[in-house]
């Protein structure tokens, strides 16, 4: 494929301006630029959300043919292509959004992939880690008092997540070459806040939940932060 950095190209008057929030990274294993952005602060009604996607989408596509991105490109590499990836709350990703990232993704095929990945309420979009070959999920919540509330949430949070990178919700930002038995390496940081904050039961709640995946193709970490 044509380096799609190699030179500035004016983009269409029509297409939305370029977003504020893409983030891009180097993916030498498929010799791909991965430019990924987030669908934040999105209408209640679908057919709104489904709009604000589509617009997302179009914007960096904007800006890849105005030359924005690139910065990531190691020095010498040649015949580099890009990639999209925009992370959708399940919750926001209705028919019309699913409808609308299914068009975005035929459109877009041959020309700059993308990949619509949903994450779960409360949790992180995961994201392919090239140079360690695995699935990567930071997440970061706050915890209460030390009660069947809090420990609910927690179970809630890490069994939301397990399900959302062990099927093929995640299948458009894992490299082919990866297979079906990547590892999968979720992190939990869990914040304390006045009261019982983290007390034991939590603890042990999570250490069950870590033991439990012991052995297996995913790894749960989990750190307490003041």
């Amino acid at each position: 494929m044509k380096n799609p950095f190699a030179r500035r190209e004016a983009a269409p008057a029509e297409l939305p301006p370029v977003p504020d929030d893409v983030t891009e990274t180097w993916r030498a294993s498929t010799n791909e630029v991965v430019l990924r952005s987030s669908l934040v602060a999105v209408p209640d009604d679908d057919r709104e959300t489904a709009e604000a996607l589509g617009t997302l989408v179009l914007g960096v596509v904007r800006g890849v043919r105005e030359g924005e991105f690139g910065h990531s490109m190691p020095q010498g590499a040649k015949g580099a292509s890009v990639r999209l990836e925009v992370a959708v709350c399940e919750d926001d990703y209705g028919p019309y959004t699913r409808h609308e990232a299914e068009d975005l993704v035929g459109r877009l095929q041959g020309v700059a992939p993308l990949a619509v990945v949903s994450y779960p309420r409360g949790g992180a979009a995961p994201v392919w880690d090239d140079a360690a070959g695995q699935l990567r999920v930071d997440l970061a919540t706050e915890a209460g008092s030390d009660d069947d509330s809090t420990r609910g949430e927690l179970r809630a949070l890490v069994q939301a997540t397990l399900t959302a990178v062990t099927t093929d919700r995640v299948k458009g930002i894992v490299p082919e070459s990866a297979g079906t038995s990547y590892p999968v390496r979720i992190h939990l940081a869990v914040r304390g806040t006045a009261g019982d904050g983290f007390g034991e039961r939590s603890a042990a709640l999570l250490d069950d939940m870590v033991a439990r995946l012991a052995g297996t193709r995913v790894q749960l970490e989990v750190t307490r932060e003041p």
